[in-house]
């Protein structure tokens, strides 16, 4: 009992920690998908399928596996799961009132899936932590009673339930060190190499009563590739094009690439940060008026394989 409280507690501490690095923390949701989403929702004009944030990874905006919310842009719209897997995707449909048939339904679709343990383990504390949210739950002691309850078999319920407890201050540990770090890395010519993906874009404008931050989401931007040779790659309504490029001093100048990435053609970029986070490389980069654009290093054994 004490690891689900302790774990539920560093999930909490953790999501609030990183909500702060960015502002939003939004999914970049591919339209197609957006569409299904809206459709789930029930409501068309709701917004739901842009209104999208992972639960278990709040500064990642590369739409991957993993528990998601939804909900219609307004206070007074329900917040929804959805869970992505592969190439599937499964909406919950239990109402988050009935914890219990919640949970049920939950154990049931992991069983049909192929899924990591540790995904297992990451998941189900999302899917909890919603539920605790949406009954009022928060603040008070968190009782195994829900799962003991639930209407499962010996090995279903002691699946979860041990997954969860068992070696509670390690996976504690091990959740905190995969999502709180943004651990340096080396900036250097050969760290640029190799396919990026545009996370998001956060706009800095200078106001009377401040500085004002905005964001985009970045899901209809293609990839842009960094090869050795001082070349290039991108591709642009499915024509392969090239641009020059050159670092020096965490600084790199891009010549002839499209505005649909920077909004110029030709310009330099100071690369603020450059560190691992989620089992990513994670890169920002900062033009003359102190945008800043993060972009994320897709694996790849080929820069062709990344497009």
């Amino acid at each position: 009992m004490r690891y689900i409280l302790v774990l539920l507690f560093v999930m909490q501490s953790v999501q609030q920690t990183l909500a702060q690095r960015y502002p939003f923390q939004w999914v970049n949701v591919p339209d197609s998908i957006s569409d299904i989403i809206n459709c789930k929702y029930g409501r068309i004009d709701a917004g739901a399928g842009k209104n999208v944030y992972n639960m278990c990874v709040y500064d990642d905006f590369e739409f991957q596996d993993g528990i998601y919310s939804y909900k219609g842009m307004g206070p007074h719209f329900p917040l929804k799961l959805f869970a992505v897997n592969g190439d599937s995707l499964y909406f919950f449909r239990t109402p988050s009132n009935k914890m219990k048939e919640y949970l049920e339904e939950w154990l049931s679709y992991k069983n049909r899936v192929c899924m990591e343990d540790a995904h297992f383990v990451t998941y189900s504390l999302a899917v909890i932590n919603y539920l605790m949210h949406e009954n009022n739950m928060e603040g008070v002691a968190f009782s195994d009673s829900i799962l003991s309850h639930v209407n499962m078999s010996f090995e279903e319920y002691d699946c979860l339930r041990n997954k969860i407890c068992s070696n509670g201050d390690s996976l504690a540990e091990n959740i905190i060190s995969s999502n709180d770090g943004y651990h340096s890395v080396e900036m250097n010519v050969e760290s640029l190499y190799g396919s990026w993906y545009f996370q998001t874009i956060i706009y800095k404008k200078r106001t009377k009563s401040g500085e004002k931050l905005s964001q985009h989401t970045c899901e209809e931007v293609p990839l842009i590739c960094f090869e050795s040779d001082g070349k290039g790659v991108f591709y642009e309504n499915g024509k392969r094009k090239t641009f020059d490029w050159l670092y020096k001093r965490k600084k790199v100048k891009i010549n002839n690439v499209s505005r649909i990435f920077f909004q110029k053609r030709n310009l330099q970029l100071l690369i603020r940060n450059m560190f691992c986070h989620n089992n990513k490389i994670y890169m920002e980069l900062e033009n003359e008026s102190g945008d800043i654009y993060v972009l994320s290093l897709k694996k790849r054994n080929s820069p062709e394989e990344a497009f």
